[in-house]
């Protein structure tokens, strides 16, 4: 899932992304962990959200100094708030519901 401001999507503009979250899988963790990441911190994305729905938990890596950082790991029914890309209670049972 990829998400923009609503004024940057459409089919004439460019998106600058705000958040991109992939859903790991076995097939695609090495692509969604070391590439993907790589090519988001490339395009500036400021917050890459990792969920895994095999271990219930969600990584939150935002970007400082153009590279991403862990702010934190969640796990299954705990909470977490995030103020980027916008103001959020999450927890990974509630994202994968």
């Amino acid at each position: 899932m990829l998400v923009c401001h609503t004024d940057d999507a459409g089919p004439l503009f460019t998106p600058r992304l705000l958040l991109a979250v992939e859903v790991l899988s076995a097939s695609t963790r090495v692509t969604d962990v070391v590439h993907k990441r790589s090519l988001y911190e490339g395009f500036a994305v400021p917050s890459y959200w990792l969920l895994d729905p095999d271990r219930e938990e969600l990584t939150v890596l935002e970007l400082e100094h153009n590279h991403y950082t862990c702010q934190a790991v969640v796990q299954a029914e705990e909470y977490h708030h995030v103020d980027l890309p916008f103001p959020l209670d999450l927890s990974p049972t509630e994202l994968l519901g």
